[in-house]
């Protein structure tokens, strides 16, 4: 919805302005060796009135578990399409564990239901730890 120049602010117009925000936990483990793996638990479904913005926040919990010193990967997945960019555990040791993040952004074209989730992409011994993996949805409508 765009405001005209000069055009006066009512109450009624600012309450057509809705954002929502979602969250999620892992509710277990995702383990390796896996590509683009569902992350459990790491999702959410809304419903939208009108085309939408949408902003994903992730922190993944990597725990290499053992000697795989592979890279591991975090992607976010909007209605089936995985999104550019990774979350990604570089040059890491074995047995080490990081906290890795990244952010996502788009446009939801249309009115309906919608699911934003979290992948990964592991190899052997390697795994998203439950608990610390978390998601954060924000939906920004003008309804």
């Amino acid at each position: 919805m765009a405001i005209a120049s000069g055009q006066r602010i009512t109450a009624a117009l600012l309450r057509r302005l809705r954002t929502a925000y979602y969250t999620a936990s892992s509710t277990s483990e995702l383990t390796g060796a896996v590509t683009q793996g569902e992350v459990p638990g790491a999702s959410v479904t809304f419903t939208t009135e009108t085309a939408a913005r949408w902003f994903c926040e992730a922190v993944f919990d990597a725990d290499q578990q053992g000697t795989n010193t592979a890279l591991m990967l975090g992607y976010c997945d909007v209605d089936g399409t995985v999104q550019a960019g990774q979350a990604i555990n570089s040059d890491p040791a074995a047995s080490d564990r990081h906290t890795v993040s990244q952010m996502w952004d788009g446009t939801l074209s249309a009115a309906g239901t919608h699911t934003i989730k979290l992948l990964g992409t592991l190899a052997a011994s390697q795994a998203i730890r439950v608990g610390n993996t978390r998601l954060k949805v924000t939906i920004q409508e003008a309804v």
